[in-house]
């Protein structure tokens, strides 16, 4: 049961932060600064005379450049090579740094079965329940 409860609120985390709080923080976000800067400047509010227009304009300049951020955060900046170095040192064992490392054991472990008579499932079972 605690286990259960355990994964059910890591997900609940995964879910929340990744699909429910993102869209709901831009439509606040979006929502606010409408109602709060252009709604009161006659400037702005020729360019942008509804929510919808505001809102439109704010997904295609957005969009493109969280794209780009994410790319960068990725390919250029070093925040995400820390991030994983990170996560290896705390959980060394579910990363794939160890593949390299991990797909000749593997491989060797799989001749040894089949040298002794296992068949691969017989092999899984065994390694499950290590």
């Amino acid at each position: 049961m605690i286990n259960f409860l355990l994964r059910s609120f890591y997900y609940f985390r995964t879910g929340y932060a990744i699909y429910l709080s993102l869209p709901l923080a831009m439509i606040s976000l979006t929502t606010t600064v409408y109602y709060l800067a252009i709604k009161n400047m006659p400037i702005l509010q020729t360019l942008f005379p509804g929510m919808l227009e505001f809102g439109l304009t704010l997904i295609i300049i957005v969009y493109p450049l969280g794209v780009v951020a994410g790319w960068f955060h990725f390919k250029k900046m070093p925040f995400y090579r820390i991030e994983q170095t990170i996560n290896v040192e705390s959980n060394p064992y579910s990363q794939t740094k160890l593949t390299p490392v991990m797909i000749p054991m593997w491989t060797t472990l799989m001749e040894l079965a089949k040298k002794e008579g296992l068949d691969v499932s017989e092999m899984q079972k065994i390694l499950d329940s290590t």
